[in-house]
């Protein structure tokens, strides 16, 4: 007798997910990731955490212009840290 507690749990789980989503949306979401197998609750957090967004970038009046969106090299960070493993001299 498990299947109706099932079904209308399920449901309730699109209905719920329609009231945030639309159909488009929804299908769009299924249509990319192929996740058939999860339940309307799990797409919902899902498609939720993909519209969430990385927060806004601070005014920073401490760091110098040259480094603002630097992104280190790391490959150049670890010949200089252990350069033996990176085919270097050992010192």
């Amino acid at each position: 007798m498990e299947q109706p507690k099932q079904t209308a749990s399920r449901i309730r789980g699109v209905q719920e997910l329609l009231e945030r989503y639309t159909v488009y949306e929804i299908a769009q979401w299924l249509d990319k990731y192929q996740r058939w197998d999860l339940t309307p609750h799990e797409i919902g957090v899902l498609m939720e955490a993909k519209r969430s967004e990385y927060p806004a970038k601070w005014e920073e009046a401490y760091t110098p212009s040259v480094f603002v969106d630097y992104e280190t090299d790391l490959h150049v960070y670890d010949q200089r840290l252990c350069p033996s493993r990176e085919g270097g001299s050992r010192a």
